[in-house]
């Protein structure tokens, strides 16, 4: 086994980019992330008033149906 393996060297690995663009990405990750985040924030507020008013609407709806059946147009 030891035949058949080289030593690695430094110099093969000359095509990979350095650490720090490594870091430079992960830093540009994060920060995209960021402004999704704050962009989700609000469309997640936006969806949950409108699942609040829509689910007060029906069951106002529902409890004048109620109401309706049981005593009818008098």
């Amino acid at each position: 086994m030891k035949e058949n393996t080289e030593s690695i060297n430094q110099n093969l690995f000359t095509h990979f980019p350095p650490i720090q663009a490594n870091h430079n990405l992960t830093h540009l990750f994060f920060s995209s992330l960021k402004k999704r985040s704050c962009l989700l924030k609000t469309h997640i507020l936006n969806s949950l008033t409108t699942l609040g008013i829509g689910t007060i609407l029906l069951l106002a709806m529902y409890l004048f149906m109620v109401q309706l059946a049981e005593h009818g147009w008098q």
